[in-house]
């Protein structure tokens, strides 16, 4: 044998047996040393089903590999069998370099069992650190249905992680230098509790810059599951959500480079439920699809490009009852800047949904502070604040909703199946964006509004279209005190605006024109209290700050309003203001302009006031009707009047007219007005007459001429008032009818045409608490009775402008006869009673029984002298037929003579002289024992006291040709004192009574 061919031999076999060694002998030493140094080493169970090396082809199997828990005999890690081929080129690159690696069904246990603790913890805490990178190459990873279960217990609530059917190759991961500049094309598929992913990318981890690439993908991924892994807190909770993803990834770290990360995909959500920490729902969405172009860190810090949004039954809470809810959202070109903390959206589309804002109790506006920045950063810097850049917001089938939280109940109002539209949407600092905004409210109304708004400063320029508006949305804007219910009525308005507020001041104008149509309100009892047809406000323009106001043309049609006096006598006008605190006047601040109101003119048309008082017993109504007219040229400057021509009917009948000039918009009122009220039936209102005066009026007219004048507060009126045929009819009993005699004061007031005429000025000063117009003219009426009661003589005197009331005529002590002044008054007397066919007169003689005693005996004195001259003149024949004793006059000279005839006659004891004749006597004693012998005692004085009377009636009858019916005697006490201090007991009093 040769040698070579022995040598051949040697090797050979020595080869075989090395194979052999290798394939028999080295499985088994390598499975028993591997347990045992496993075991030593970690404390472990390793069991090894198999080993087998193949020398031939430089492969290693192992199967049925299993791994315990430290300890424990649960089992941590398994395969089913795991194959390496290590290449050759080993021995040539003196380091391990695996051809292939395949590892089938390898399934592993984790268990976390606290913060970065593992149940595998332990392993990691064993292996060998190396300062220096170790050079390897593992080529052709292939992991095959692989499975870990991940149990973790460092959560407050233990979680459950299972992740099936991992698929895992790996073309090579290598430190060699041939191979570390190439790129590693890993692919990784798996089930995450039952979600696919999908992981394919490129990696070249180990040169000095780091570049790797990945794409991910996975579907339906539980939210809520994997949120706890969180770093931090979340600040609201996620109970629902699935989540798809497709994301390719990029990722570059160099030396001289800030890291870059860039993500490239799409995002899909699903079924999203997220509430705040207090439960409250916050977002709630069918699919929520995003897409974008997403760079953090690198050279250009981090970004997004071409982003869209693509939502689904889309709910989004802002606050309490605020949000959104959208069938659908789109937004389109999406792009942010952090550099420049920008981000900007080319178009955002909301359709068939709903957009809920309020108000809250403090009058803020929500969602509204939400637009504005936030408080300032913290630190010597402020933080640059979020701008934001929206080219268009479009929606359409929204249901808009406002609430106002600040009002009792919140009141809410909402715009139906509304559009909208705002451009150019920048911020902050905002600019003018353009909007517009239309849809329907209530039942057919609508409204439209276009222009542009900034919201801060607010700054609004638009134009406003409303169409029948219901009124009674807004009643809850009325003043809480005011105790007015409106039950109906549609506001028409086009309005144009321009308002700048800031600082709780508003500016701006505004003009335009409005409409209320059927219009109607309650007052608190739930009766009504006002309703129109239609209320036209034309050519309205205006100012704010400092206010102004134009008005062209008001015309009201077809009005109605009820009044009604209560049962304790106020009006249910003095009711539609709840009695509350008292309110602190509003003070004018000195030198501040005041408002500027014009109102060109005002036209009622087709009025009617109903008027109702329970107060008098059996009630009372009445009705005006068709009224009407104008005011025209309103305004609050002082210079400027208004002239008014209003006009009605009561009952349709009684005509009512005002006319004259006000102006009630200026600092001080002014009113210079006219009123004709004619033609009023008294019949009707038995029931007043009734209470207050005790009897029903059976006929009389009212009619009224009335002039009025304020100025400088300063208030002045005529009041002319006639009441024809006035007639009382029955006695009615009344606690509240006046004791004063009104049947005489109505006969004194009546003239002989059956009317009354009473003049009656009135003047105040506005300013004056205590002034009240229908006071002083109830004042005044009042005084008119009391005097009637007191001394009706003197208000029917007065009534003819006498200087003297003719209570009472006088007469000279002892006579009987009416001096020419007294006959003047009973003439003037007389022309009254004719003038007052109601009237009748009582006349009274009296008599001064120290005065009137003197007076009588010279009075019977000289009655006799009378007599005795009528004798001489019927002796001698020189005697008229017109003549008596009573016409005889007596002169000076015949005076003696006369008084000697009558001393003659005289049967009392006379003086005589010594031959027994009678004395002749000087004038002065024959008077004085004439006189002393006459008797004059109450009999006497009581038949001059009724001569008295009889003459006062004679002369009454016959020279002031009253009816002899209407003027009777009556007796009484002849000697009671005159009433009036100054007043001659002598004297013949009067008493009118009415018929």
């Amino acid at each position: 044998m040769k040698r070579w061919e022995k040598a051949s031999l040697i090797t050979v076999v020595v080869v075989i047996l090395l194979a052999g060694l290798v394939a028999f002998v080295l499985p088994g030493i390598i499975k028993s040393q591997a347990i045992r140094r496993v075991e030593a080493a970690t404390g472990r169970n390793l069991a090894i089903g198999a080993t087998s090396i193949n020398p031939f082809t430089w492969t290693v199997e192992v199967k049925d590999l299993r791994l315990s828990e430290r300890g424990r005999g649960e089992t941590f890690a398994t395969l089913s069998s795991a194959r390496i081929a290590i290449s050759p080129s080993s021995l040539y690159r003196r380091a391990p370099i695996i051809a292939s690696a395949r590892i089938a069904s390898p399934h592993l246990r984790i268990v976390r069992v606290g913060a970065n603790e593992y149940n595998f913890s332990d392993l990691l805490k064993r292996h060998p650190q190396h300062p220096q990178q170790s050079r390897f190459s593992l080529n052709n990873l292939m992991l095959t249905n692989g499975s870990i279960d991940f149990t973790d217990r460092g959560l407050s609530v233990e979680k459950r992680h299972e992740l099936r059917k991992i698929e895992l190759a790996v073309p090579f991961i290598t430190t060699i230098p041939y191979l570390a500049d190439r790129y590693i094309a890993p692919r990784l598929s798996l089930m995450v509790n039952g979600a696919p992913l999908h992981l394919e990318g490129k990696l070249r981890p180990f040169p000095k810059a780091v570049e790797a690439s990945a794409t991910i993908a996975f579907d339906d991924a539980a939210l809520p599951h994997y949120l706890a892994y969180l770093p931090g807190r979340l600040p609201v909770q996620v109970h629902s959500g699935r989540m798809s993803a497709k994301v390719a990834m990029s990722y570059r770290a160099a030396e001289k480079e800030k890291p870059g990360l860039t993500f490239n995909g799409k995002v899909i959500l699903a079924d999203t439920k997220i509430a705040e920490r207090n439960s409250a729902q916050l977002l709630a969405l069918q699919q929520l699809d995003v897409a974008a172009n997403v760079g953090i860190g690198g050279p250009g810090g981090t970004r997004l490009e071409n982003g869209s949004i693509q939502a689904r039954q889309l709910v989004a809470s802002a606050g309490k009852g605020e949000g959104l809810k959208l069938a659908s959202l789109s937004l389109e070109g999406g792009t942010y800047s952090r550099k420049e903390n920008l981000l900007e959206v080319a178009d955002l589309t909301l359709r068939d949904g709903s957009l809920r804002l309020s108000r809250d109790r403090n009058g803020v506006f929500l969602p509204l502070p939400f637009l504005h920045q936030a408080g300032g950063a913290t630190g010597k810097k402020a933080a640059q604040p979020l701008r934001y850049r929206i080219g268009r917001i479009s929606g359409e089938g929204l249901d808009i909703a406002f609430t106002d939280e600040k009002l009792p109940g919140g009141q809410q109002f909402t715009l139906k199946n509304a559009t909208l539209s705002l451009e150019k949407f920048i911020g902050p600092p905002f600019g003018m964006i353009p909007f517009s905004v239309a849809g329907g409210y209530g039942k057919g109304g609508s409204l439209k509004a276009s222009g542009s708004f900034c919201p801060a400063p607010l700054k609004i320029k638009g134009n406003l279209a409303m169409q029948r508006v219901p009124l009674t949305d807004f009643d809850a804007y009325f003043p809480e005190a005011l105790d007015v219910f409106v039950t109906a009525g549609k506001l028409d308005a086009r309005l144009a605006l321009s308002v700048t507020g800031e600082g709780g001041s508003f500016t701006g104008t505004f003009g335009g024109s409005a409409a209320i149509r059927s219009f109607n309100c309650l007052d608190g009892e739930g009766e009504d209290l006002l309703k129109w047809e239609i209320l036209h406000v034309d050519r309205v323009k205006g100012r704010l700050g400092p206010f102004a106001l134009d008005i062209g043309d008001v015309a009201l049609t077809g009005f109605y309003s009820r009044i009604v006096a209560q049962n304790d006598g106020s009006l249910n006008l003095q009711h539609l203001y709840r009695k509350g605190p008292k309110a602190t006047a509003n003070k004018t601040v000195g030198g501040k302009k005041r408002a500027m109101v014009r109102i060109g003119r005002i036209t009622m048309q087709n009025g009617t006031l109903s008027f109702t008082d329970h107060h008098v017993p059996g009630g009372y109504s009445t009705t005006f009707f068709n009224l009407g007219g104008r005011v025209s040229g309103l305004s609050s400057e002082p210079n400027r009047l208004a002239d008014v021509d209003l006009r009605g009917n009561l009952e349709n009948q009684s005509p009512l007219r005002i006319i004259g000039q006000i102006n009630p918009l200026r600092g001080d009122l002014f009113v210079d007005l006219k009123v004709s009220f004619t033609d009023i039936a008294l019949s009707p209102m038995s029931a007043y007459a009734g209470k207050y005066l005790g009897y029903a009026v059976e006929n009389g007219q009212l009619f009224i001429y009335s002039r009025y004048r304020i100025e400088n507060k300063q208030f002045v009126s005529e009041n002319k008032i006639v009441i024809d045929q006035l007639d009382f009819g029955r006695r009615i009993e009344s606690d509240k009818a006046t004791s004063l005699p009104v049947r005489l004061a109505i006969a004194l007031l009546k003239d002989k045409n059956g009317e009354i005429t009473l003049d009656l000025p009135v003047t105040g000063r506005t300013d004056d608490p205590q002034f009240s117009f229908p006071g002083v003219v109830l004042k005044i009426l009042k005084n008119l009775l009391v005097t009637a009661a007191r001394s009706p003589l003197k208000l029917l005197h007065a009534m003819f402008g006498g200087e003297e009331p003719p209570d009472s005529v006088g007469f000279p002590p002892g006579s009987a006869a009416l001096s020419p002044a007294e006959q003047e008054k009973l003439l003037k007397l007389a022309a009254a009673f004719n003038n007052r066919p109601a009237l009748k007169v009582a006349v009274t003689g009296l008599v001064d029984r120290d005065r009137d005693d003197e007076g009588y005996r010279n009075e019977l004195l000289l009655k006799r002298m009378r007599t005795e001259k009528f004798r001489d003149l019927v002796k001698e024949r020189r005697n008229q037929p017109e003549d008596s004793p009573d016409t005889m006059h007596i002169a000076q000279e015949e005076y003696p003579r006369y008084l000697k005839e009558v001393y003659a006659k005289e049967q009392f004891p006379k003086p005589r002289n010594i031959l027994g004749l009678v004395k002749a006597l000087p004038e002065a004693e024959m008077k004085k024992l004439i006189l002393a012998n006459m008797v004059v005692g109450e009999e006497q004085l009581r038949g001059l006291a009724d001569a008295r009377a009889a003459a006062v009636r004679a002369f009454l009858v016959k020279q002031g040709k009253v009816d002899s019916q209407r003027v009777f005697q009556k007796s009484g006490d002849i000697s009671r004192s005159p009433a009036k201090r100054g007043e001659t007991g002598s004297r013949v009093e009067f008493e009118l009574t009415a018929e």
